[in-house]
């Protein structure tokens, strides 16, 4: 399988987020990718991200139902983390004449969360 990605902002290599999710994305076009993450139990976590659209989702699921949900558009940055808070996907957002930036933080392991907040900078 071969991967064209366009990048219109700054994303790891769609292999590092194969490594990450440990798994194939379940929707893999041009520039749009889709992971699923089984949490245990009932519990899923759905990531996806859309390079051209500067998009980035994240839905927790349970039994079908949705129980929270994040999207956000004019993401600048997506990154993956390995440190002592978890496994984690951080996404910063910048918009123009803002003084304020907006991240969010999908955490896998050792919880699985959706973090979200505001800085300045």
């Amino acid at each position: 399988m071969s991967f064209t990605v366009v990048l219109y902002t700054k994303a790891p290599d769609i292999y590092e987020f194969v490594g990450f999710f440990e798994q194939e994305p379940v929707r893999c076009e041009e520039v749009e990718f889709e992971f699923r993450y089984g949490c245990g139990g009932d519990l899923e976590l759905v990531f996806s991200f859309n390079l051209a659209q500067t998009s980035v989702q994240a839905v927790l699921v349970s039994r079908g139902n949705t129980i929270a949900c994040v999207c956000k558009e004019s993401v600048s940055e997506i990154k993956l983390s390995y440190d002592r808070d978890g496994f984690r996907v951080i996404t910063m957002l910048s918009y123009e004449n803002s003084e304020f930036k907006e991240s969010f933080a999908v955490t896998l392991d050792p919880l699985v969360s959706i973090n979200y907040g505001q800085i300045r900078g």
